[in-house]
């Protein structure tokens, strides 16, 4: 009768009935108080509802029945562990391992505390041991990749990891921290696929979702970014995805939907500065100033030192004295446009600034000597692109790095520098011809780059660059947060750096909402 009553119970705990099989557990031990089978199964099973004081008390005293139970002590081993009394755990572990010598899951039980202890060397030999044993391996393997990762072993972490996967291609953990592996290595395309495996393993785990979609938005695609993020928010919502649709939404220019975004990320920290500059950046977009000056005031009142709201609500109210945008600012703004920076000058802005002063060169250098060019602030490389067939050589430099990273991968630049143009023409190395399109609205004061730059021009040297236009007398910081600049102002530092003026044009910069954007472009010759 107890046996039947026992397979029951054993029956219903492997089909996951626990409460069922819990009351058939109590009733044989009411009958029979020191079963051993029955105490030791209703430990397992207390512990696997989290019942960790009661599981311990069934596991104690199955242990006063059996003392020589390598599996009671590993089990009770298991207990200290979760309640965090690890020096206990090991003692149990240690007597499993004295009873059964070659016990795997007690050697690897004892290796994951020497883990949380961060002896790694220790943990590490009784992972390897354990694999030798050949039982628990994708454990042991599983283990051996985190040792490794945090020695900074990336190669041997994922060999680990393949390891663990030859044997159970459906290891969740194994294929998810193969995925952040691969993920940190910037190897998008692999570690999609198995954070999609992770995926159909564990598809309520938010994680998954936020990390699909941080893999989405590096490879410039927002939209299925965004249907990650969104799918995550169902599960879990933290305020980094807010912020993240925020910013999907700003750049796939749906205002009202990323305005929505980050007003909900405000909700769960105000102090969010990420968030609160790219909200008052959306202001700025809109042409709502007096909104932007709200927000700026508000990221000044919890960060006064801030240079970038500074500098931003100094535009807005004409009360910044200053005579270029802060480098910090410039960086932070095209590093997080440097994803959609192409697309969207090309076909919201109707951008041809690249095209006009490739055209004007033209115009005024006509042979088919090839030409050393550096392209200040080079961006994405859009202006060195029209270039690259009559440049001998093209150097760019510019203070985004992820500008950088696109213009790399055009194959055009010769070199990149990640520097100021002020400090990068210190350098005094010549050229034929120097470029700057759209570059000055960041900078008021030209005098010392038109002094630099004519150090860097060779004979004959071609100067060509574009300004927006102002009538103030010399250059005057806008609403926008960029500078335009006086023609007067030009003429006057192009006679004191003995530059001619071969060419200036009146033309379209841009469209911003509809309007033009006027400016002028220049060619002087040293």
């Amino acid at each position: 009768m107890k046996n039947n009553l026992l397979q029951q119970a054993i029956k219903l705990h492997q089909e996951h009935k626990l409460d069922k099989a819990l009351d058939l557990y109590f009733q044989i031990l009411e009958k029979h108080p020191n079963d051993f089978d029955a105490l030791h199964l209703t430990g397992i099973l207390l512990a696997q509802t989290n019942k960790l004081e009661d599981a311990k008390k069934y596991l104690k005293k199955a242990l006063l029945i059996k003392r020589n139970s390598a599996e009671i002590n590993n089990n009770l081993g298991n207990i200290y562990k979760r309640l965090g009394k690890y020096e206990t755990a090991l003692n149990h572990y240690y007597n499993a391992l004295e009873l059964k010598p070659n016990y795997a899951a007690a050697l690897n039980n004892i290796a994951n505390i020497l883990l949380i202890q961060n002896k790694i060397t220790e943990a590490e030999k009784l992972y390897l041991k354990s694999i030798k044993l050949k039982t628990n391996k994708e454990d042991a393997y599983y283990n051996l990749a985190i040792i490794s990762e945090k020695k900074g072993e990336t190669k041997q972490a994922i060999i680990y990891l393949d390891n663990v996967l030859e044997i159970d291609k459906d290891h969740l953990e194994a294929n998810n921290k193969k995925a952040q592996l691969l993920h940190q290595q910037n190897n998008l395309d692999e570690a999609l696929i198995y954070y999609k495996k992770s995926i159909t393993l564990d598809p309520t785990n938010p994680e998954l979702y936020h990390n699909i979609g941080s893999i989405f938005l590096d490879k410039n695609n927002p939209d299925a970014a965004l249907k990650y993020f969104l799918r995550k928010l169902q599960f879990k919502d933290e305020l980094e995805d807010y912020y993240n649709l925020g910013i999907i939404y700003l750049y796939k220019n749906r205002l009202e939907e990323a305005e929505r975004y980050f007003q909900e990320a405000l909700t769960i920290d105000e102090k969010h500065l990420g968030t609160m500059l790219n909200l008052a950046g959306l202001y700025m977009r809109e042409e709502h100033y007096n909104s932007a000056e709200k927000a700026y005031e508000k990221i000044l009142n919890f960060y006064p030192e801030n240079e970038e709201a500074k500098y931003l609500l100094g535009a807005i109210t004409a009360r910044q004295d200053t005579d270029r945008s802060p480098q910090k600012y410039v960086k932070n703004l095209f590093n997080q446009y440097a994803q959609y920076f192409d697309q969207h000058l090309k076909e919201a802005l109707n951008y041809n600034v690249p095209q006009l002063l490739f055209e004007a060169i033209q115009n005024i250098h006509n042979s088919n000597e090839k030409l050393n060019v550096l392209d200040l602030g080079c961006g994405t490389g859009l202006v060195g692109e029209q270039f690259a067939n009559i440049a001998k050589k093209i150097v760019g430099v510019d203070l985004s790095e992820k500008m950088l990273a696109i213009a790399e991968q055009k194959n055009i630049y010769h070199k990149l520098y990640t520097e100021d143009i002020n400090a990068f023409l210190d350098k005094n190395e010549k050229y034929q011809l120097i470029l700057a399109g759209d570059v000055f609205v960041y900078c008021g004061n030209l005098e010392n780059i038109f002094s630099k730059v004519k150090s860097s021009l060779d004979n004959d040297g071609l100067f060509a660059f574009t300004i927006e236009k102002t009538n103030e007398e010399k250059f005057a910081l806008q609403k926008t947060a960029r500078f335009a600049h006086n023609k007067k102002y030009i003429y006057k530092l192009a006679q004191q750096n003995n530059l001619k003026i071969l060419q200036q044009d009146n033309i379209i910069l841009r469209k911003n909402k509809g309007k033009n954007i006027e400016g002028y472009l220049y060619v002087l010759k040293s």
